[in-house]
């Protein structure tokens, strides 16, 4: 299984997260807003994957994953962004600079099999 990183605002979909990804085998850790998730990452923390919202104080989801990929030592973490506003809103990072969308409300076992699929591999994966 693979290391995740969470990064949302919202306490109790963190901690359903935590739960489901834990549940399913994966190394969990969580973070309430892009500029915590940024000093995880900068304390050592590795992840395969990024599940990351949009639409944060402090540091929106978009600047997140900006500022992450500046870094060549991150290019290999699969990203994959949480949201209720539609693609190709500004809101969103380019196109190039995340594998996946999973769109607000998801079926929770759905976002399982894409965590599990980017612990694998670098596809673009979108769920409506």
């Amino acid at each position: 299984m693979g290391r995740v990183l969470v990064i949302d605002d919202e306490p109790n979909l963190r901690m359903v997260l935590e739960l489901a990804l834990s549940g399913a085998g994966h190394e969990a850790l969580i973070a309430e807003n892009g500029l915590k998730g940024l000093e995880k990452l900068n304390e050592g923390y590795k992840p395969d994957v990024i599940l990351v919202d949009l639409n944060m104080p402090k540091l929106s989801g978009k600047d997140f994953v900006m500022e992450l990929r500046k870094n060549p030592h991150y290019n290999d973490i699969s990203i994959l962004i949480l949201s209720g506003s539609m693609p190709g809103t500004g809101e969103f990072p380019p196109k190039d600079t995340y594998q996946g969308i999973v769109s607000k409300p998801f079926d929770l076992n759905e976002l399982l099999d894409l965590t599990e699929s980017l612990c694998r591999s670098n596809e673009f994966l979108s769920v409506s």
